[in-house]
């Protein structure tokens, strides 16, 4: 598919969204649509060329002739069979739509979660819409800001702690044909609240699937939020997940992305610490075999003084994978006494593997403390040979030390179903 016909089906796609949007045609928020997809025809694909994608190979978006899916088949035994089931208020999304059958019912005093498609109208939501996901600046988002047209908007008011995390559920159904599906989030975090959020996605079928997410998170005054996202999809499934998060005074964000298998996966964390006394976690781990793709791009915006940053991420390449790391820590004038870290490391298993890391710092203030650093290389032959010395064998030795290289991520989420869970998963992934 040439780049003029890939427009071209875009195009199409859009008067059929604009169809079943009837009802918003004359709203802000659709005319922020209609701009997006400007935005997005004048770039087009990114190629190796674009400094944000030069080690990004992007040849699937042409080869695969990913339909855009309405509507998805789910019975709940398939869902069932597909999602893990943590203590947690689920929501389902099945092809981008929500599906009220097969999801929970929240009733929490504070809480308030709709389907962003109903909110729209509203003019103090739809005023907020792309706000910090500026779809001028990715290609990705401006598709996504176009096209999406459900996803969950979820208010939590004012002194308000929700203590059961929310489970949002990303299904893309291929049993029939290779899917592609929109989905936004829209976050609202008042002062002095606190909610976790746990993101899985998910492919059903044979056939290709695309996903492309955006979640919007603002975090008040004194609040707290933790989005955490597991993706553990099949070989054919290729995702575009996009994260952008502000920050107000003294509030607490935590995020980590656990990438461990999908054909191609593009996660972007951008967060504004806006306020004095702010904190941002970044957590992340992946892991890559096959010739699969995972490509991680974050970047950590001091505006203000008084704010600190930690980021973590690790990984491990296998077979002929492919795996990447951009972090950026922006330090502006304004933002003195900023403490910022950021760490990389990385193993390889095989000489066919690759990893491409990046970390990077700028900083234009004076009083700061800052630091980043990336490594890359092979399993610790001197911990592996301590541990068969002791008799255990060399597969087991293996094992063991891989999943103490990722446990150190795995141990820092809050939510004790979701760090099980994945445990358990990297377990199976990282035993051969």
């Amino acid at each position: 598919m040439s780049k003029t016909e890939f427009i071209n089906k875009i195009a199409n796609e859009f008067e059929i969204l604009s169809d079943v949007l009837n009802g918003q045609k004359q709203s802000d928020s659709f005319s922020k649509r209609k701009e997006a997809l400007d935005a997005f025809n004048e770039v087009g694909i990114p190629t190796l060329k674009h400094e944000n994608w030069k080690y990004t190979k992007l040849a699937f978006m042409h080869q695969f002739d990913f339909e855009l899916s309405l509507r998805g088949n789910l019975s709940k035994e398939e869902l069932q069979a597909l999602v893990p089931r943590f203590d947690a208020y689920r929501l389902v999304f099945v092809n981008g739509r929500f599906e009220e059958n097969l999801s929970d019912v929240v009733q929490e005093k504070g809480l308030l979660i709709r389907n962003l498609a109903d909110v729209l109208a509203d003019s103090t939501i739809s005023a907020v819409y792309s706000k910090i996901a500026d779809y001028k600046k990715d290609p990705f988002l401006a598709l996504n800001a176009a096209m999406a047209f459900e996803g969950a908007y979820i208010k939590v008011e004012r002194n308000t702690v929700i203590d059961k995390p929310l489970h949002i559920v990303v299904i893309n159904d291929s049993k029939d044909k290779s899917t592609k599906a929109y989905f936004r989030n829209l976050i609202d975090v008042a002062e002095n609240a606190s909610v976790k959020i746990i993101e899985t996605n998910h492919t059903l079928g044979d056939n290709a699937s695309l996903t492309n997410s955006v979640s919007e998170v603002f975090v008040a005054q004194n609040a707290r939020a933790e989005y955490h996202k597991l993706q553990a999809d099949t070989e054919k499934s290729y995702y575009f997940g996009n994260i952008q998060v502000q920050q107000e005074r003294d509030s607490h964000f935590k995020t980590s992305v656990l990438s461990l298998s999908g054909k191609f996966i593009r996660n972007n964390i951008n967060t504004v610490l806006n306020g004095t006394g702010c904190q941002s976690d970044m957590d992340g781990f992946y892991y890559v075999d096959a010739d699969n793709t995972i490509d991680n791009h974050t970047y950590l915006d001091h505006a203000m003084p008084h704010c600190e940053s930690n980021e973590f991420y690790k990984g491990i390449m296998n077979d002929k994978g492919t795996g990447i790391f951009n972090g950026k820590i922006m330090v502006r004038p304004d933002a003195q006494k900023t403490n910022a870290y950021q760490s990389n490391k990385n193993i390889l298993l095989s000489d066919d593997a690759t990893i491409n890391t990046k970390p990077e710092l700028e900083i234009y203030a004076d009083d700061v403390k800052c630091s980043h650093g990336a490594t890359c290389g092979y399993l610790d032959e001197e911990s592996l040979f301590y541990l068969r010395a002791r008799g255990i064998g060399e597969k087991e030795a293996r094992t063991l030390l891989l999943n103490a290289f990722a446990g150190e991520v795995i141990e820092r989420i809050g939510i004790e179903d979701l760090r099980n869970y994945a445990t358990e998963l990297v377990l199976n992934r990282l035993s051969f």
